[in-house]
């Protein structure tokens, strides 16, 4: 038969891994959100900036953003920025909580 101190001690260890395996379900889905973000945020460069339409070197310097497709890099700097911005009040939280 087991003491109440070795029922406790069961307790907490059974608790404490029940927290680790939530915390690493919470850690892999802000990964795959963090990929998928990745992904589409690269997929908006190349369809809203005009990628395609770049021809020689001076469209890879910062006169690109004077012609007229360049409201597809603002749209994803500010989506890019707001994305982090969410990320880090998350993590900021969950770190709060520990």
């Amino acid at each position: 038969m087991k003491s109440q101190d070795e029922r406790l001690r069961q307790l907490h260890t059974r608790a404490a891994e029940l927290t680790e395996q939530k915390e690493r379900r919470a850690l892999n889905a802000l990964r795959a959100v963090s990929v998928l973000l990745f992904v589409c945020m690269t997929g908006m460069i190349a369809v809203f900036s005009g990628l395609q339409n770049i021809a020689g070197p001076e469209g890879y310097t910062g006169s690109s953003l004077l012609d007229s497709t360049a409201g597809g890099y603002v749209l994803v700097a500010v989506l890019s920025f707001a994305a982090a911005v969410v990320i880090t009040v998350i993590c900021m939280k969950r770190k709060q909580k520990k």
